[in-house]
């Protein structure tokens, strides 16, 4: 069985660090600008509209942003380009001024595994038999594996966390894969540059999710 069959939720978010005003990223502000449809502005779940943090969700999305950070998120296989291309619209088109220091694009890939592939999966992440002298039957719960320096000469790290699924019943798990970019020099760069690397690297970002499992679960069946 390919890891795709055991795919049940599939969630990808961006968060940019810099400094927003987040009274402007209103759900009328985004539809004047054509960024979303007026009918979609209108029956947006509001949660809270303050000049300190503004937090709604749509159909297909969910936003929240404060003074220093901008994150949306789509639970929508469908629609993860979808949030790219409102990102891209929103600064790259009318936002250009805004200061954006950092760029997270962050996979979250919700597995259901059997109660075998689960103890396997453990077992080829951490060795289960080095824990026999003080354990009668160990599971692994977490497990957290850090890359500081990026592959592509963009400034930045990556992290992956297995996990069990806080979503899926027993023996679900989530790999999460956290991309992360930052500016080389903070004080000097412009926002142009992570919103280019967001357009740059999108494609690239989303295959390293699925290669990650993919190679996990090639792990799994040996």
């Amino acid at each position: 069985m390919d890891i795709k069959e055991k795919l049940q939720i599939s969630v990808t978010n961006i968060v940019l660090i810099g400094d927003f005003n987040p009274i402007i990223f209103q759900p009328a502000w985004l539809a004047s600008k054509g960024l979303i449809r007026e009918n979609e502005a209108d029956s947006v779940n509001l949660e809270l509209i303050h000049k300190e943090l503004v937090r709604y969700r749509l159909d297909w999305a969910e936003l929240e942003i404060t003074d220093n950070r901008f994150y949306i998120q789509t639970s929508k296989e469908a629609y993860q380009e979808a949030i790219r291309d409102l990102v891209l619209g929103i600064f790259k088109t009318f936002l250009k001024e805004t200061p954006i220091r950092a760029l997270g694009i962050n996979h979250l890939l919700h597995y259901q595994l059997t109660e075998k592939e689960y103890i396997n999966l453990g077992d080829k992440l951490v060795p289960l038999n080095n824990w026999n002298e003080f354990f009668k039957d160990p599971r692994i719960l977490h497990v957290e594996v850090l890359e500081s320096q990026r592959l592509d000469n963009n400034n930045g790290y990556y992290r992956v966390n297995i996990t069990p699924s806080d979503l899926l019943p027993r023996n679900g798990i989530i790999i999460n894969l956290n991309d992360h970019y930052s500016l080389k020099n903070q004080e000097r760069g412009t926002q142009g540059e992570i919103i280019k690397i967001l357009e740059d690297s999108w494609d690239s970002s989303l295959t390293m999710a699925n290669d990650i499992s993919e190679y996990l679960w090639k792990k799994v069946q040996q």
